[in-house]
């Protein structure tokens, strides 16, 4: 596909991401590497590439310590190896074989994220300043966040709402302004389109969209899908997110189990519509224990 879209010619580089991590199946060598294609459009001295260098080994810095190697020649024209300049060594040109590790799994904000240090080199090398990048699975944006904080110009493309939120948190932290700084589009805005979203995917728009916190816990979450702590409301509150048409009083019942389980002060209950049993279990539970449930129609 590469091939096609660039020309086969114009293949660079195979590029070899080397990390570690925790050994897993035996009677065989540890898969501990990714690989990169480096292609460019130009087969031409202007296409850009910004030379990357790394440290000299041991033994050459001990034998000529942090001076510029030149080539030097003789009165009769001979070579002569190994001679230095006064001038410092930027290092060694880099090579393929990158010793970069990765994003451990308790701390990926997405599953195939990639460590910023491995983007960051990428981005460096094949753009100057102002450049555009440009990421079509962007992911969890770690390739914008990189190229926005390196003054690069980008767009990221995904499918998933879920991940175009988490760009937003990430470009937030670095200083980005939303309608300044960058812009997002395509993301649902009408009921039919919310309706038609993968449960998870609606679930995490609604929970992003309330500004609450995300359950740790996608899968068997215990019927609370988000929540607000006392850091960013004043009480201890449950949220749990239903993608369906008249929502019945079982759901108020589970939930209020779900919510004493978990010690919370409070429940919102979330969905397209409600039956009337299920106005009828609110109020029956707030004053006979006391537990407010406050249900939020998604129009």
């Amino acid at each position: 596909m590469l091939d096609g879209v660039f020309g086969y010619h114009n293949f660079r580089n195979e590029i070899i991401w080397h990390y570690r991590k925790w050994s897993a199946g035996f009677r065989q060598f540890q898969r501990n590497h990714d690989t990169i294609f480096l292609y460019s459009k130009l087969d031409s001295k202007d296409r850009i590439f910004n030379i990357d260098y790394m440290e000299r080994t041991a033994s050459t810095l001990k034998r000529f310590g942090e001076q510029k190697i030149v080539s030097g020649f003789s009165v009769n024209g001979k070579r002569i190896p190994s001679q230095v300049e006064e001038k410092k060594s930027k290092g060694v040109p880099r090579d393929d074989v990158w010793d970069i590790g990765r994003v451990p799994p308790i701390k990926q904000l997405f599953p195939t994220q990639k460590p910023e240090l491995l983007l960051e080199r990428v981005i460096k090398t094949s753009s100057n300043k102002e450049d555009l990048v440009l990421d079509p699975f962007c992911g969890c944006g770690t390739a914008m966040a990189v190229a926005h904080r390196l003054g690069r110009k980008w767009i990221g493309i995904d499918i998933s709402p879920t991940a175009i939120g988490l760009i937003e948190k990430r470009l937030e932290k670095l200083g980005a302004i939303k309608g300044k700084d960058y812009d997002s589009t395509g993301m649902p805005t009408t009921l039919s389109e919310l309706k038609s979203l993968e449960p998870f995917e609606f679930q995490n728009w609604i929970i992003n969209e309330m500004k609450a916190k995300q359950s740790k816990k996608l899968v068997s979450d215990m019927g609370i899908d988000g929540y607000y702590d006392k850091t960013i409301f004043t009480e201890r509150a449950g949220i749990q997110v239903k993608q369906s048409e008249k929502v019945g009083r079982n759901v108020v019942d589970n939930f209020e189990t779900a919510l004493r389980r978990g010690k919370y002060e409070k429940g919102y209950l979330v969905a397209f519509s409600f039956t009337k049993g299920v106005y009828e279990e609110t109020a029956r539970v707030k004053s006979k224990n006391g537990l407010e449930i406050k249900l939020v129609k998604v129009e």
